[in-house]
């Protein structure tokens, strides 16, 4: 075996191990069409770890940062985002090492 064939045995096994388990449950969904206020649910038996939603541009700039308590984003909340211009919007939610995003248009 030589050193390429070994590195490359040891990327997909190392994929196989810490990749089991990285796709993120949640439904998230505009109250109304092009509505400023996004329902968010986290559909996971466990939820563990640090739980935010976060707010980006079309960019990736962050605009807002919500953290949640770990078992108040299971039964669902209904996050406003007051104060945003018209737009695309993604909206981000990441709980300890996996994260899941969505785009949303909102219009006044």
């Amino acid at each position: 075996m030589n050193l390429w064939s070994l590195v490359l045995f040891i990327h997909h096994s190392a994929g196989l191990i810490t990749g089991t388990n990285t796709t993120l449950h949640y439904s998230m969904q505009q109250e109304e069409a092009y509505s400023a206020n996004i329902f968010v649910k986290i559909e996971e038996k466990e939820i563990t770890g640090n739980l935010q939603v976060t707010i980006l541009n079309s960019q990736y700039i962050p605009l807002r940062i919500i953290p949640f308590a770990p078992n108040s984003i299971a039964a669902g909340q209904l996050v406003c985002l007051a104060g945003l211009s018209s737009g695309k919007y993604i909206v981000r939610i990441t709980m300890a090492d996996r994260a899941a995003e969505e785009q949303f248009v909102i219009r006044q």
